[in-house]
């Protein structure tokens, strides 16, 4: 059986698909429940967001994390589609690129010219634009936005 586990903000279980003892560089799929000082990856849980706890059904509802505390973005870059027909795509793509990553940010760009992404800095941020290319195969063209 799939093992489930429920996010506390939450009463709905989610399953995962296969959990993954991770060890050095290697991952090995778990057969048993993971023990407390596993670190394990899940695959395929639909419907979780980063920055969620799981824990299982059976503990109460009263734990939390507390947030951790994110370095403020410095740099900003103008992303933009090549071809036209796919400026609705990239806005759903980069949607979804700041749902994963909390450091990212997207605006709106007062000029018009694209979406204005702000992150950690230009290597941050051009890995963004790298992910865009190869997950969601668009073709972008990029621009550092001078003053940040």
């Amino acid at each position: 059986a799939r093992p489930s586990a429920t996010p506390a903000a939450e009463r709905k279980p989610h399953r995962a698909n296969q959990v993954l003892k991770i060890e050095g560089a290697e991952w090995h799929e778990l057969g048993v429940p993971a023990s407390a000082g596993d670190i394990v990856a899940l695959s395929r849980v639909e419907g979780l967001r980063v920055g969620e706890l799981l824990h299982s059904p059976a503990i109460a509802d009263d734990i939390g994390l507390v947030a951790p505390t994110l370095p403020e973005a410095s740099a900003a870059l103008l992303i933009e589609a090549v071809e036209k027909r796919d400026a609705g795509k990239l806005g759903v793509a980069l949607a979804h690129l700041v749902e994963e990553d909390p450091t990212l940010h997207l605006e709106v760009d007062p000029e018009g010219h694209g979406h204005l992404v702000r992150g950690l800095g230009p290597f941050h941020l051009s890995l963004a634009a790298e992910r865009l290319k190869s997950r969601f195969r668009l073709e972008v063209r990029t621009r550092a936005v001078a003053g940040s």
